[in-house]
């Protein structure tokens, strides 16, 4: 439920008149943004846009390159900031950052609300605030939980093989590198989104396959959280031991050699049944753009007081690892 357009007619209206609205709970003063109809402090309904001072400090911050319209007045590369406004901890805004050279940005910096005027309309632009904090986030998982067995496959250019049977490879090896039985398994993440595609390695395929008979719980994800929503599933007791298989092979629109593959190009037209995000059209498949990254990188080196290094650390120990996994 979004707020109701009275309000963000308000809003839009304050815009104009060089005020920046943000909601606010008229019952226990909570700032509200993005802009909700409910505050989740208290629950109250009573929430009406206020003037914030538009002073703060810059919280994370990253530089578009990407190409803009050049009619507008946006020049490359655009300095995009979360600004952490002194009103509240932790209320911060969206905003480009103005009248300051790229090279001179940096975490913390106070900022102040800036309009300019963009084809004689007034138009706001620049800076909003941040309060920073250097805390410390609760790891209650920490040693907790464990990985007990590990599996993977041949990685190829064109194995002539399903990802079903790629993950059912991988899964039969962790299995059996844990040393426990098939039916301890009472948890499994699969890959992707779409548990009714056909040949997917999903959770429902991945079951029926290995004559799991029983789990409590059981989702499909992504790599990139896959491990995360198993490690939290096994912590908070939703499952005993989690089966977490991703298994993924080059799809029509990433190579011509892909694309030629009328085996990969039929399973993914059944693959997109049921809804599944990734189809024909590769543009499609990107539900979001890499530019957050970036900024939480910048935040990342800020916060710990690190450099570009440890990025590059990171990669350099994850292709040495791989190096040594001969089935890399």
């Amino acid at each position: 439920m979004c707020t109701s357009p009275a309000i963000i007619s308000r809003i839009i209206a304050g815009l104009s008149e060089r005020r920046l609205l943000i909601n606010r709970c008229d019952d226990c003063g909570t700032w509200i943004y993005p802009h909700r109809p409910l505050c989740p402090n208290c629950w109250s309904w009573s929430v009406q846009p206020k003037e914030v001072s538009g002073l703060g400090r810059v919280y994370m911050f990253t530089l578009l390159h990407q190409l803009r319209d050049p009619k507008a007045m946006i020049y490359e590369p655009m300095p995009v900031a979360a600004v952490e406004l002194v009103e509240q901890d932790g209320l911060r805004y969206l905003s480009r950052i103005v009248h300051c050279k790229e090279q001179e940005i940096e975490h913390g910096m106070r900022v102040q609300l800036t309009w300019i005027e963009v084809d004689g309309n007034s138009g706001r632009h620049s800076s909003r605030s941040i309060t920073m904090g250097a805390f410390m986030a609760r790891n209650p998982l920490k040693d907790q939980i464990a990985i007990i067995g590990v599996g993977s496959t041949a990685y190829g250019r064109d194995l002539k093989r399903s990802p079903l049977s790629l993950g059912l490879e991988a899964a039969i090896r962790a299995i059996e590198d844990a040393g426990i039985d098939k039916q301890a398994v009472d948890g499994i993440c699969g890959t992707g989104m779409t548990p009714l595609a056909m040949g997917n390695a999903g959770f429902l395929s991945l079951q029926g396959a290995l004559g799991i008979e029983q789990t409590t719980w059981a989702k499909n994800g992504w790599l990139g959280s896959a491990f995360v929503l198993a490690a939290e599933a096994v912590f908070s007791g939703l499952c005993d031991t989690a089966l977490v298989v991703q298994a993924y092979t080059r799809e029509p629109g990433m190579s011509r050699a892909a694309s030629a593959d009328p085996f990969r190009a039929r399973a993914q037209a059944f693959g997109e049944v049921g809804g599944d995000v990734f189809c024909s059209d590769f543009a499609k498949r990107w539900l979001h753009s890499g530019e957050p990254y970036a900024a939480w990188m910048r935040r990342y080196m800020y916060q710990y007081g690190t450099d570009g290094d440890a990025f590059a650390l990171m990669a350099v120990n994850n292709r040495s690892h791989a190096s040594r996994n001969p089935e890399a």
